[in-house]
């Protein structure tokens, strides 16, 4: 079996895509659906790219043009992506259209970069310790775990305050930590702001059933009905991703080949972690060709 893994937030670079659309010109067709957002990609403004609101589409698009270039020659079983890469995988899966999640990405990308700027947040990577040694020292702050990446490898999401008392005392007790440049407190409560608005907009999406089994970041189990899908999706503005729990159950299925598709080669790195195990990267590499 094959599993496919399609990467968040954080895996964006300057150029991201231009290899592929000026290589491929069956990936064009992917780019050009979003001018502005490939004018950005293409260009060296490393600022612009960093806005949540451009970072979001910016993956998609890359993810799925570089799927694109897959299809027929690798057959995917088993899909999963990383908080903003579960779209992808929804796609690719059939739950939407690649122009319908195009439109959803870029509706997360403005709702949450709108809830940072109204609740100010932060969030920090905390290195070499284990996720409940990390609960039980932060359980007092206003701070939460927003993402489960590896077993050594968690990230904490709240309050600017919270988030510097809690990566204080964590140092204290040796954890490595690494305040993230990210403009808001993803993955926690002080995303609620967008809440209603993102129930309303996707109450008006129409979720089909999956054709390959998807993994979702919020159970870390498959799910098959659109509506629970659906559900998991508003969830997950304000939940956890649950990383490490979805590879595992992704291995128990009895992976053959795992593959990262979409850019740069983070998730290569917490399969490694988690597992011990290697994937393929498909970036703008030569395996294309």
């Amino acid at each position: 079996m094959n599993a496919l893994l399609f990467p968040g937030q954080g895996s964006q670079y300057t150029g991201m895509g231009k290899r592929l659309y000026d290589r491929f010109k069956e990936t064009r067709q992917f780019f050009d659906e979003a001018k502005d957002i490939r004018d950005v990609m293409f260009s060296t403004d490393r600022e612009a790219l960093k806005r949540t609101n451009i970072t979001q589409p910016a993956i998609y698009i890359h993810s799925i043009a570089a799927f694109e270039l897959l299809k027929g020659k690798i057959t995917p079983h088993i899909v999963a992506g990383h908080s903003l890469g579960e779209f992808s995988a929804l796609c690719v899966a059939g739950v939407f259209s690649f122009k319908k999640g195009l439109e959803i990405v870029r509706k997360r990308g403005d709702l949450m970069a709108q809830a940072g700027e109204k609740a100010k947040g932060g969030m920090a990577a905390i290195i070499g310790m284990d996720i409940k040694k990390i609960e039980e020292l932060i359980s007092d702050i206003d701070v939460v775990v927003a993402n489960i990446n590896a077993p050594a490898q968690t990230v904490i999401s709240g309050t600017i305050d919270g988030i510097q008392k809690a990566m204080e005392i964590l140092k204290q007790n040796r954890a490595r930590v690494i305040p993230l440049r990210v403009s808001g407190a993803f993955h926690s409560p002080l995303m609620k702001y967008a809440l209603k608005e993102w129930r309303e907009f996707l109450s008006t999406v129409e979720f089909n059933k999956p054709k390959i089994k998807v993994v979702q970041n919020v159970s870390a189990k498959v799910e098959e009905d659109p509506e629970r899908i659906k559900e998991n999706i508003i969830a997950q503005m304000t939940s956890p991703v649950k990383w490490v729990e979805t590879l595992q159950h992704i291995n128990d299925f009895g992976i053959s080949y795992w593959y990262e598709v979409g850019p740069g080669k983070v998730l290569k790195g917490l399969l490694k972690k988690t597992l011990n195990l290697d994937l393929i990267a498909f970036d703008e590499m030569e395996e294309y060709s």
